[in-house]
Formats: C-alpha cells, structure tokens, sequence
C-alpha cells in the first residue's frame, strides 16, 4: 500500500464524532486515528449534532442565536482536525433546512480545499445523501460506515461505492434485507481509555437504561434478585437513557429497587469498569457489536449477553450468551420469571463460586486483550485502496 500515505480522507456527517455517548461516534473516532498513525491526511466535518444534551459535554461549544446561520469552530482529537458547524440547535432532527444548506456550503468549501481522495460518513436523510452524491459527480470515492439495524431501503446507498461494516452480523443483515454488500472491519477501541488502572469489582453494571437495550429485563432481574440473590449490588449508569422515568413507565420507584444505585453518565468510563463485577448487555434489538460488552471484556469482567445480533462475533466466547425470546424483544414490559431465570442462573454461579467467576474473568481478558485496532485499520485500508482502483463500483450484490 505504498501510494496510502498520499491518500486524503474526509469524513462529513450531520452527527458529531466527538459525542461520547454515541458508540458509532467513538469507534470512528478510533479509527481515524488509526488511519493518521499510518500517515493518511485525516479531516473531519461535522455539524455539532448529538444524540443527547450528555454528548457535547467538554466540548465548550458557543452559543449560536440567529436560526439557520453556522459558526465553524475547530477542535483537535487524536491527530484528527475536526471542523464543527455549531448551529443553535443541537439535534440532527432539529436542523433547518437554512441550517442544512449552510453545513452543505462549509462541506464544499472543504471539498475545493482538502481535495480528499475519498468521503466516509454515515446516515440517511436528504443532506446525507446530498454529500455522497456530490462527492461522486467530483470522482471522490464515497464509503459508508454501518453500524445499526435500522436502514429500510436502497436508496440510502445510492451514491456509495462502498460500505463497510463492523460486524458480519450486520453485513449479512443487510444481505439479506437490501442485498447490500458490506466488508466487516470491526470495532475500534483505544485501551488506554477504557481500562481501568485498579478495579474494586462489587457491582453488576447495565449502561444506558433504554428500552432496546433490555433495560426491562433489568428490572426484572434486580427485582427477582431482591429475595433470590440478595447480595447482588447492581449499578445503572445513565446515558441516553435515564433509570426514573424508565422506572415511573413500569409504574414503579427507585424506591422499589433498593439494590440498585444509578450514576449519572460517566465521561471516563474507567470509573465505572473499576466497579463492576460483571457487565450486563441483553440487548433486544439487532446489537451490532456492543462496545461496552467489549470494553468490559478489556477489563477482565465477566459479561452476560443477550445470543442475536452482532454480540456473539464481538464477544468471540469471552461472554455467557443468553436468549431472549423474539416476541418478548418488542415489549417494554417486565418479562415473566421463565425468561429472567436463566440470567438469574449464571449471575448466581458468578457471584457465589469463586472458581466460575476466576475462569469467567480469564475468558474475558483473553479476548479483550486479544482485540487490535491495527487488524481494523489493515482491513479498512484494503477496502480504500480497491475503491480509489474502482472508484464507481456499486455495493450491492
């Protein structure tokens, strides 16, 4: 790959990459840091659009009044130059279209200056998909990061040359719903923000109380182990999703859950990997890799997981993978004690024998420590060098 280090790459979307509740965002974040350690010209624009009020936490974003007018600030991460267009709203659905007409004005402006080679980015909507069309009547070589379940059509991808996924799971998703072609490269992860230097394990950890994210089956597991597992300490930790009013929906209190204590979301999640005993992810939509379930693993902790999705290929073994039935995946209610005891089950094992929990642990560190980002970089890279030999080649199947 020796013409690599001449290629120039953008990455441009509507969703900020710098948002740190956002899995999507913090995994490109990684890999285009990867690309610059392998002396790629790396630039990033991004409307400052996050998934929450949380994720522009740090960023210390001016205040823009005047609707549909922009101000460009520049932040740098990781050897990454990262252009922002701050508008007054801070949500992608809230954006005007004088607010989208100036994000496409800056995004040609970096166009004629930066000159990339290739355009990565992500999403579906009209100013989206105005990106990828422009930069392929310029002969710009468009790659699409995919990373969730929830594209329902072809026309998403119409102006993309390439996509790339971070899992099979998902690629085959796709496959079969679009027969869309996509190169699984795997998730991308900096250790050195994830582990902890020093862990105190005590707690059974759920991140971001939403419903997809099983966030019911927790509550029916704390619930059940009030009285069967009473040592069980458990701790929620607030995202997107936030624990009271998801309790007040179940017509239940904090009050109601006395072995549950929440945080609220934590920037450095290293605080949180250094309390936990064992992680829990039983996710009920198509998870298509599960970033905590990986940092967690990372850091030794025994990881309980829902078996669809992408988890299973994440996790490569170093988790206990369970079932949740498919019809109980589109309730929000508390699932009945038939579903609740197998997770019962394996906590327990973890929590009262020693032995179970040692093997547990190493399993974990094994293939937490056994991720590499490189492996993710070689396999995009490969995927950039055939699009700039084929920069018009279609991805679907």
């Amino acid at each position: 790959m020796g013409g690599m280090r001449e290629t120039r790459l953008l990455f441009a979307a509507a969703h900020c990459l710098l948002d740190r509740t956002s899995g999507a965002a913090l995994t490109l974040q990684s890999l285009l840091a990867g690309l610059v350690d392998r002396g790629l010209q790396v630039r990033s624009l991004e409307a400052a659009c996050f998934d929450g009020p949380l994720g522009e936490q740090g960023l210390d974003l001016p205040l823009v009044d005047a609707a549909g007018t922009g101000r460009i600030v520049r932040r740098q991460r990781d050897g990454v130059r990262h252009d922002l267009v701050v508008f007054a709203q801070r949500q992608r659905l809230t954006l005007t279209p004088p607010e989208e007409v100036c994000f496409e004005t800056a995004y040609l402006e970096m166009l004629e200056r930066f000159r990339p080679h290739v355009l990565l980015g992500f999403g579906g909507y009209g100013l989206e998909r105005s990106l990828f069309r422009e930069a392929r009547v310029r002969g710009i070589g468009t790659l699409f990061y995919l990373a969730n379940p929830t594209y329902t059509s072809w026309r998403y991808f119409r102006d993309v040359d390439r996509v790339v996924s971070d899992t099979a799971a998902t690629a085959s998703l796709y496959r079969r719903s679009l027969g869309l072609i996509a190169t699984p490269i795997g998730l991308f992860i900096d250790p050195q923000r994830v582990v902890a230097a020093e862990r105190r394990p005590q707690r059974i950890t759920f991140v971001n109380p939403i419903q997809v994210k099983g966030a019911s089956l927790v509550v029916g597991l704390a619930r059940l182990c009030l009285e069967r597992l009473p040592e069980a300490r458990f701790l929620v930790v607030e995202s997107r999703g936030r624990w009271a009013p998801w309790l007040q929906g179940l017509g239940l209190t904090p009050a109601d859950l006395p072995n549950v204590d929440v945080w609220p979301y934590q920037s450095d999640m290293r605080a949180v990997y250094a309390q936990s005993q064992v992680v829990l992810m039983p996710s009920y939509w198509h998870e298509s890799a599960g970033m905590v379930a990986l940092e967690a693993l990372m850091n030794g902790i025994p990881v309980l997981a829902s078996d669809h999705g992408g988890l299973g290929e994440t996790l490569r073994g170093g988790a206990e993978l369970l079932h949740i039935p498919p019809e109980l995946r589109q309730s929000s209610a508390i699932p009945p004690v038939a579903v609740l005891e197998p997770w019962l089950a394996a906590l327990t094992r973890l929590l009262r024998q020693p032995q179970e929990y040692a093997a547990a642990a190493e399993r974990a560190r094994a293939v937490g420590t056994g991720y590499s980002n490189a492996a993710g970089v070689e396999r995009f890279l490969g995927v950039v060098e055939a699009l700039r030999g084929r920069p018009q080649a279609t991805g679907r199947g």
